[in-house]
């Protein structure tokens, strides 16, 4: 039982693109279609009509409501998938959500082109039996495939990273701006960790007599990264800055790599997979910290 509750609580490499998820849903839907054309399962072969106009239907529906239900996860419910947060678990529990949806849509589509055929509300269970028979198993199987693949991969990159040698440190203060003209940071640059972004605000991980300590400021990333020396601090993910220098251990899982840091081996950065080439060349190359 602990490892599967292990496994389901490992990251998930879901899209993080949303025109790459919409191509996605077109394959699906597409594949939805031709397997009910061909195969003609659940007595779809016995209507009396040609069933393409019924399988294009089909697959229509299990494309619209796909990319509908993302639209929805993305800028309603707001939730990420390129973090770590965004498990195997969760990917899962989301998938049999949007099955149920594909099936409850296919039920109305049934009963409006055959308003007096056997389509009626208590056959509902049976098209949701039906669209899970065909849906769940293939996908659940593809994504666990998806999940190792990425691993087995992201995990070569982490053993290929060498970490660089710390000759000095970083000494110099920096006050970082924020929108908030009553607050003022500064911090010893060679005790910031890293950086997260949270809407409007970034919150700032760092060190203070020992102690991690964290503070939020009104700003963005993306203007705190430019008034950071960059050849010291990096941005491993479009929401997280870290300081290349507290790096203690790289590795890899299904969504890129995880950077744990030297203060705190439980505090982790993720690196997205597009940004895993560039971190290589960035910690292949010896850096001395300034003082």
């Amino acid at each position: 039982m602990k490892s599967i509750l292990r496994k389901l609580n490992e990251a998930y490499p879901d899209s993080a693109n949303l025109k790459a998820f919409f191509w996605e849903a077109l394959g699906v839907g597409t594949f939805i279609f031709l397997f009910l054309y061909f195969f003609r399962p659940f007595g779809i072969g016995q209507i009396p009509e040609d069933p393409l106009i019924l399988c294009v239907g089909f697959g229509l529906i299990t494309f619209g409501v796909s990319f509908l239900f993302e639209v929805f996860i993305r800028f309603v419910l707001k939730i990420r998938k390129d973090l770590p947060s965004w498990t195997l678990g969760k990917w899962i529990l989301t998938t049999a959500i949007l099955i149920a949806l594909i099936a409850l849509a296919n039920h109305v589509y049934l009963m409006y082109r055959y308003p007096s055929g056997p389509f009626h509300v208590g056959n509902l269970l049976f098209s949701f039996i039906a669209t899970f028979a065909i849906g769940i198993f293939p996908i659940i199987f593809s994504g666990l495939v998806n999940q190792l693949r990425y691993v087995k991969r992201n995990a070569q990159h982490a053993s290929e990273i060498q970490l660089p040698q710390i000759e000095k440190h970083l000494a110099e203060k920096l006050s970082l701006s924020t929108s908030n003209k009553k607050q003022s940071f500064r911090i010893e640059l060679d005790k910031l960790l890293y950086m997260e972004a949270m809407q409007n605000y970034v919150l700032v991980y760092y060190l203070a007599e020992g102690d991690i300590e964290k503070e939020i400021l009104r700003s963005t990333l993306s203007k705190l990264e430019k008034e950071l020396p960059q050849e010291h601090f990096y941005r491993s993910h479009r929401s997280f800055i870290v300081n290349l220098g507290q790096i203690s251990k790289v590795e890899g899982n299904a969504q890129g790599l995880t950077l744990s840091l030297k203060a705190n081996g439980d505090l982790q950065v993720p690196v997205s997979r597009n940004k895993i080439k560039e971190l290589k060349n960035r910690l292949s190359q010896k850096f001395v910290i300034r003082p």
